[in-house]
């Protein structure tokens, strides 16, 4: 976050977070064989009579903010501009235990959320520490798309492959509760919480078509909610 003061009471903040690259990988294998759940395993060769499945689920994060605040005593006021940017990839593979040909089941789901933003905070101040209280909330235009790939035969036969695309109207609520301890007069110690909902987006679990559905059939389903919440640490250096 880099603040850029006007005077006293007011200024302009730039900031970014992401290169957040949150990503689990779970395996299963059975020899008395399993297959994909739903309809769609009976008309596929590599994803019924299965002794291995891999799930491979990855989500990276970018936030990108440009904020106007007011500080009034201890209030603060906030109007501003965000970028928020979720991807998502999801990776089933199934390997016939008979044929031995694995192939993948593969989503991508992309959000570009871009849209204006308000806030509001509240401070008090103990000589050198200061406990604060900000919360924002924006509406936001989502640039929403998916892209599946099914494969089978070992990936040889493409069962899916299409693109879908939608424009959902999405929301962003993010509050922090922070204690800062100012150690020197340019240096500073940050702790606090995080709570962030972000609402109508498309996640990668959430495309999936398990059912046997005709040729041409596309899912688009972008009105899912993510929410985000963890512990925070960080240095202030005031110049």
């Amino acid at each position: 976050q880099l603040g850029l003061n006007a005077d006293q009471g007011s200024g302009v903040d730039l900031i970014y977070w992401g290169l957040n690259s949150y990503d689990t990988r779970q395996t299963l294998t059975n020899p008395s064989l399993m297959g994909l759940a739903g309809t769609l395993q009976l008309a596929t060769n590599d994803f019924i009579f299965s002794d291995f499945f891999q799930l491979d689920y990855e989500s990276p994060l970018h936030n990108a903010e440009a904020n106007y605040r007011q500080t009034i005593e201890q209030g603060t006021l906030l109007i501003g501009f965000r970028y928020f940017n979720l991807d998502e990839r999801l990776d089933i593979l199934s390997r016939n235990a008979n044929t031995q040909t694995s192939s993948d089941y593969i989503v991508d789901a992309r959000n570009h959320l871009v849209g204006g933003q308000v806030g509001a905070g509240w401070h008090h101040d103990w000589t050198r520490v200061r406990l604060a209280l900000d919360t924002k909330f924006g509406v936001f235009a989502n640039v929403a798309s998916q892209e599946t790939f099914l494969g089978d035969f070992g990936n040889t036969f493409v069962r899916r492959s299409y693109r879908a695309e939608s424009m959902p109207v999405s929301m962003i609520s993010d509050s922090t509760l922070s204690l800062k301890t100012q150690l020197t007069d340019w240096l500073a110690f940050d702790v606090g919480y995080r709570l962030m909902w972000v609402g109508n987006v498309a996640l990668a679990p959430n495309q999936l078509d398990l059912s046997d559905s005709p040729a041409g059939t596309t899912v688009m389903n972008a009105h899912q909610g993510l929410f985000l919440n963890g512990l925070f640490l960080g240095v202030d250096a005031r110049w």
